[in-house]
């Protein structure tokens, strides 16, 4: 999997990347300062676009393809990875590109392969949930139901 980025493609408040596949993804992030943990939360969305740069959207006018995640980031994150690594995380997990935070376990171990652990230990179905091009393939298949013929 990859993605180019496509600078001649200007949305305000984003970044606008064309998939392996040919799709256009709108991206973008935020990070904010919590007051009461004083933790960073990191906001990540990433959104199906056209050649106009308008969302792709259903006959209903809704998103067809749209996913966003929110991490806060703990002070160990913080201190072992830096938010600037963590955000890219967060925004390589909505491309549903490789994830590639690993670092020492706190303590570090004796075991150099307990060392080589993945720092955030994301869930399989967190990972599938927030996958732009997952939310794509399942839009293309154009899965809509009737509610009389589903009840």
């Amino acid at each position: 999997m990859s993605y180019t980025k496509r600078p001649e493609l200007v949305i305000e408040g984003g970044l606008v990347v064309e998939l392996d596949s040919g799709e256009l993804v709108f991206v973008q992030q935020q990070v904010k300062t919590l007051t009461e943990s004083l933790c960073p939360s990191i906001f990540v969305s990433a959104t199906w676009i056209d050649e106009q740069l308008q969302s792709v959207v259903d006959n209903q006018g809704r998103h067809r393809a749209r996913v966003e995640f929110r991490h806060a980031a703990s002070q160990y994150e913080q201190d072992v990875l830096g938010l600037p690594a963590l955000v890219r995380e967060c925004l390589w997990l909505v491309l549903g590109e490789p994830l590639s935070l690993a670092a020492l376990p706190d303590p570090p171990s004796e075991n150099p392969q307990l060392n080589a652990t993945t720092l955030i230990p994301w869930a399989s179905e967190l990972v599938r949930s927030v996958d732009i091009r997952r939310a794509i393939a399942i839009a293309k298949q154009g899965v809509e139901f009737d509610l009389d013929q589903v009840l």
